[in-house]
């Protein structure tokens, strides 16, 4: 490895090294598109099958104690 590097020119070098950070930003962005489509599908999960219950209860236990107290 050494022996390959002492080969390059610094021109040659500092593309290298610009490559290396393009490449470690690539993945950090398709990791970061990933791990926004999980989000986005959880989210859809909670507001179409989670809160709809949540609110239904909440009304459910309103209507009964407004039923128990008059």
């Amino acid at each position: 490895m050494k022996s390959w590097l002492s080969k390059l020119t610094i021109k040659q070098k500092i593309r290298f090294g610009f490559g290396v950070i393009w490449a470690f930003l690539a993945v950090i962005t398709i990791q970061a598109v990933v791990n926004m489509a999980m989000v986005r599908s959880s989210l859809s999960y909670v507001l179409e099958e989670q809160q709809p219950l949540a609110l239904e209860a909440k009304d459910s236990a309103f209507l009964l104690e407004k039923s128990m107290n008059a």
